[in-house]
């Protein structure tokens, strides 16, 4: 199943997560040279794992949201997704990448100079957001982007990495980010202490499954550590369990969907890479 499938009960939303976030960067941008940039970074597409997070744990929690609380709802969302973005262009000047989804990197169409400030500019815009919604919304974030720097700081160090270091760069980096999504899209949604708990624990484990999968599609995972599949299993099954938590509705049966598609993208690695060694042999015999 592919994502634009499982996301169909929040797609509405997520059009004005996309309308919200042109409209926040054009506005910003002008007619300028930052236009030129944010222009060439919105073309580049994404998951949207983030929204989509925040929205799916909304829905579970109230699907029919007045529209003040709707708006801050996509707002929400829309901070997510540029605080992620910011992040990503920050990442790639930092590993000095060329490309992200077969398109050039922001930092090596441009430069590194704009790069870095197309990302602060991602950075104030997702802030500028949050200005319109509670209070300790702001504060999350903030102390959530401090985590995400120490983590990057953490992945920056030349010393070798133990597994108690791998498992804390990818909490601070996404586990932890997304588990905030899940939180604070159901607080927005009038969700109470214990069922925000809930939501974020869902996607604190989604995370750390997400990104042990992504690292090790990406063969970023030192074997010495001896993390794999397995470990993304547990977490994925931990995620499980947390929704299992919550009332079935379209919204839970899609988050659902979402940890089988991260575990079948691994799943469909490996078979891939058994039917490529298996021809290879075949040609190596027939030689």
């Amino acid at each position: 199943m592919e994502l634009l499938t499982i996301y169909s009960p929040v797609q509405n939303r997520l059009n004005r997560v996309e309308e919200g976030l042109a409209l926040s960067l054009y506005t910003q941008a002008g007619s300028g040279p930052a236009n030129e940039v944010i222009s060439y970074f919105l073309k580049i597409p994404g998951k949207r794992l983030r929204p989509a997070l925040t929205l799916f744990s909304a829905g579970m929690v109230n699907d029919r949201l007045m529209e003040p609380q709707e708006d801050k709802l996509i707002r929400l969302a829309v901070s997510f997704e540029l605080l992620h973005s910011a992040s990503l262009i920050h990442d790639d000047i930092i590993d000095d990448d060329l490309y992200r989804r077969q398109r050039e990197t922001v930092n090596h169409r441009f430069g590194k100079k704009i790069a870095v400030l197309a990302g602060d500019l991602l950075y104030a815009r997702a802030f500028s957001e949050l200005s319109s919604l509670p209070r300790d919304f702001a504060g999350d974030v903030i102390q959530l982007t401090q985590r995400m720097c120490q983590a990057e700081l953490l992945q920056a160090r030349e010393t070798q990495h133990t597994k108690e270091d791998y498992l804390s760069i990818i909490q601070g980096k996404t586990a932890d980010f997304m588990a905030l999504c899940c939180r604070n899209g159901g607080r927005l949604a009038g969700a109470n202490e214990e069922e925000a708990d809930r939501l974020g624990s869902f996607g604190f484990y989604f995370g750390m499954a997400y990104q042990l999968i992504d690292d090790i599609l990406d063969g970023d995972v030192d074997p010495r550590l001896h993390i794999g599949l397995r470990d993304a299993e547990y977490y994925a099954a931990q995620a499980e369990g947390a929704l299992a938590s919550f009332e079935p509705s379209a919204y839970q049966q899609s988050l659902g969907e979402m940890i089988r598609f991260i575990l079948n993208m691994t799943k469909q690695k490996v078979s891939a890479d058994a039917a490529s060694n298996h021809n290879n042999e075949g040609v190596y015999h027939n030689d």
